[in-house]
């Protein structure tokens, strides 16, 4: 009697000891001598608390309370052995439901291992040796090539997707029925619409058309070639295929724009919304403008038409205003502070201008204070009891801090920003996540905020940090429009505000197989992840076009690869910016490891040692030295190599910190066989620690970021200090930046290095400042007394 058990299994994820994922369904089919016998095992099982991540979900569509009263994989174990005892085990993908099996017997504590004790195979691999040129098929697939009807199943499932296998198991081994050579297209096909591409936006404030939707590989002649809308037939109907060498291509996020000279895939790019997005970060830090207010307007009978100075800058045409004094403030105990009387050349309408910021505030005094403990760790009702104020005044000094910092950062970074010409610049970027959730006490489900920073690695001065919240927009005003207009309805590269996230469904999870349920805020707006890193891109482009030359080291994501490819064309086709992904293996996986000691004996034939390299640390030159053999080494085995043995990523030689390192240039690497003293020296540095501790210091300096801990009492139950107004926590956030750039010295770390030497701010070591400031500093900056300075 020939006996073989087919088993199936559902799971909440993709790995047992990554994501430490379990069964949450099982089930077995028996065939003795070619027939399905009708006997089944078949459970549905508790996982203990593991929860199903959305992808697991979208296949097998099993909801978590419904396993709450299943049994555990341990109270079926014994009668799941019975079951199969005796037989050979066959699985379509034996490596996936092998690896859940074992790890859920090693659970049990049974002295049992599948591949030892059992005769396993794996019908898909078999599949493929046999039918497929040793590629593998999926089981849909593999079914319709044999002619197996699968159209009564809608969602995966172990018992029937077990089913299916058994009737594919006969079929292969027990018929003589060929199948067909190809899977035929199941699809239907999507009839060619007149205009796919997104259209080309012109920037109301440059006048410049927008349009990004082209290959974002750098090292590709395609790069910065827009895509073209399909052209039309002599009878009016629409061409397939698009303009230019591209088509389209369905994924997992829709269709995305691929490129057919290298393969390359862009997602489709809605250039409104980045232009949109990049002028409101513009607009949120800029020096504001000192206009006529015009207030004899609105009590004018015979005038209609504003003053000619209203939209006039006095600090852009200082000419058209005269200045008649000062005037000083009217608290009593402020009597030192004053404002410039200012009166417009137009309309003769006199207004003040505070040659200092805290001119006419009342408990001014609590400013320095406050401001210290913000950046401390503060908590917000700790500070309304320590100074006796009420909170809407903290809540008011916050939006005032903001004021000053920006205004103080943007007067220096305009003023000075010509210091970074001829230097070359080390920067490193990545996103930082946070939670919050203050709107709704009965829904414990956060929202996810999401920091992208971009920190020069010598300096560690933050260019830019922009977190995807959008404070500043009439939300209201935008939700109601979006409801008129049906923009849910639409692709995103097609909506009238595609910057946003419009549901809960649209909110982007976590990319560390985060299960954690989430949703977007009840007030205010979320930006979608792609138009703020880009729009925080947008922003980098004026210190990169001031800078000789600029190596840009970002965090390993799609999304960078993306923006830094679409947004940084013109300073990349310049050789201005040199963009490199870094991927640090914290776990020092064993093929890294292979990697690293396959390119240590290539050194060795050269005469070199890893501990030569160790060495070569204090000595740049000879470290640069064997980084280019090194690098050349890595080339040569490149040309050597074939087929899916190449990787666009390569391990280095001697990273800075103690963790493995891959790197990934995106420009001028892929495809070259010689490497060039500049790819060497480019790869030399290659590090992200410059925002890797400026996001240390944001979880343990601002108390709104603090990594929230789940109660003990309840796995539900979020924690408090994640419940501030996401408007708040972005706001500190900047405060922080302006904070370490100028103010925050190294001092504690020339202690600990033993150095004694004049402690500097970030902003000293780049040249955008020549001294240290103070918090007082930034308090009492106005530009209005800059200029009059000037003047």
């Amino acid at each position: 009697m020939d006996r073989v058990v087919i088993i199936d299994t559902e799971t909440t994820g993709l790995s047992p000891r990554k994501g430490k994922h379990r069964i949450v369904n099982l089930a077995a089919v028996e065939i003795i001598d070619g027939d399905i016998t009708g006997s089944i095992f078949h459970y549905f099982l508790n996982p203990e608390g593991k929860k199903s991540t959305s992808e697991a979900h979208a296949v097998h569509q099993i909801e978590d309370s419904f396993l709450l009263d299943k049994p555990t994989f341990c109270q079926i174990a014994e009668e799941f052995l019975e079951f199969i005892d005796g037989a050979r085990l066959s699985f379509y993908n034996s490596e996936f439901d092998v690896d859940f099996l074992q790890s859920e017997i090693d659970r049990c504590g049974l002295d049992i291992v599948f591949n030892r004790d059992y005769d396993v195979s794996c019908l898909m691999r078999d599949f493929a040796n046999r039918e497929n040129y040793g590629k593998w098929v999926k089981l849909d697939n593999a079914c319709i090539r044999y002619g197996i009807d699968i159209t009564e199943r809608k969602s995966h499932g172990a018992a029937i997707d077990a089913f299916i296998t058994a009737e594919l198991y006969l079929k292969f081994h027990y018929s003589s029925d060929k199948p067909l050579a190809k899977t035929p297209h199941q699809n239907e096909r999507v009839e060619p619409t007149a205009f796919p591409i997104p259209r080309a936006y012109k920037d109301p404030i440059t006048g410049k058309a927008i349009q990004l939707n082209y290959c974002k590989n750098p090292n590709c002649r395609n790069y910065g070639v827009a895509a073209l809308n399909p052209k039309r037939k002599a009878d009016g109907s629409i061409m397939r295929g698009l303009g230019n060498d591209y088509r389209f291509t369905k994924t997992k996020i829709g269709r995305v724009l691929t490129c057919i000279i290298c393969g390359t895939s862009t997602k489709l790019i809605n250039n409104k919304a980045f232009v949109e997005e990049s002028n409101r970060q513009e607009q949120i830090f800029s020096n504001k403008e000192i206009c006529c207010p015009d207030k004899k307007l609105e009590t004018s009978r015979r005038r209609t038409r504003p003053c000619r100075n209203a939209v006039v800058n006095w600090l852009d045409k200082p000419k058209r205003y005269t200045l008649r004094g000062t005037v000083p403030s009217t608290v009593e105990s402020l009597k030192y502070r004053e404002a410039q009387r200012i009166e417009c050349n137009a309309c003769h309408n006199p207004f003040n201008v505070p040659l200092n910021a805290e001119y006419g505030q009342k408990r001014a005094d609590i400013n320095g204070i406050l401001f210290r403990m913000l950046i401390n760790k503060g908590i917000v009702n700790r500070m309304e009891e320590i100074l006796d104020v009420p909170i809407t005044l903290i809540y008011h000094r916050i939006e005032f801090f903001l004021n000053q910092c920006v205004e103080f950062d943007r007067w220096h970074i305009q003023n000075n920003i010509q210091a970074l010409k001829g230097k070359t610049l080390e920067v490193s970027m990545d996103r930082q996540h946070y939670l919050s959730n203050w709107s709704d006490k009965k829904d414990s489900r956060p929202t996810k905020l999401v920091n992208t920073s971009t920190v020069d690695n010598k300096t560690r001065f933050v260019f830019a940090s922009t977190v995807n919240f959008d404070t500043t927009s009439d939300w209201e005003v935008i939700k109601r429009d979006i409801s008129r207009c049906s923009d849910l309805k639409k692709p995103e590269h097609k909506r009238r505000y595609g910057q946003y996230v419009l549901s809960n469904q649209e909110v982007e999870t976590d990319d560390v197989d985060d299960t954690l349920p989430l949703k977007a805020p009840n007030k205010n707006l979320l930006v979608q992840q792609t138009y703020s890193l880009m729009a925080h891109l947008e922003v980098m482009k004026q210190y990169v076009n001031e800078a000789r030359y600029t190596r840009l080291f970002a965090d390993a994501d799609e999304g960078f690869e993306l923006g830094i490819g679409l947004v940084m064309k013109e300073q990349i086709a310049a050789s201005k910016l040199y963009p490199v992904l870094v991927k640090a293996e914290r776990n020092n996986a064993s093929q890294m490891q292979d990697k690293r000691a396959w390119s240590e004996q290539v050194l060795l034939k050269h005469g070199i040692t890893m501990s030569d390299i160790k060495r070569a640390k204090v000595d740049r030159e000879k470290l640069a030295q064997i980084s280019q053999q090194y690098w050349a080494a890595e080339m040569h085995k490149r040309t050597i190599e074939s087929g899916s043995a190449k990787s666009e990523w390569l391990v280095h030689p001697f990273p800075k910190s103690r963790h493995s390192v891959q790197v990934k240039p995106l420009v001028g690497f892929h495809g070259a066989i010689s490497v060039s003293q500049t790819l060497s020296e480019n790869l030399l540095d290659v590090s992200t620690y410059g925002v890797d501790n400026y996001f240390q210091m944001i979880r343990r300096r601002i108390n709104m970021f603090e990594r929230p801990i789940t109660s003990a009492t309840n796995s539900k139950r979020w924690n408090g200090y994640a419940s501030y107004n996401p408007k708040w926590a972005v706001m500190i956030i900047e405060i922080l930046r302006v904070y370490n750039n100028y103010v925050l010295t190294d001092e504690k770390s020339l202690k600990n290095k033993g150095l004694y030497q004049e402690a500097t701010t970030p902003a000293q070591k780049l040249g955008i400042t020549d001294k240290k400031y103070t918090i007082e500093d930034i308090l009492d900056f106005t530009v209005a007394s800059k200029i009059k300075n000037l003047q």
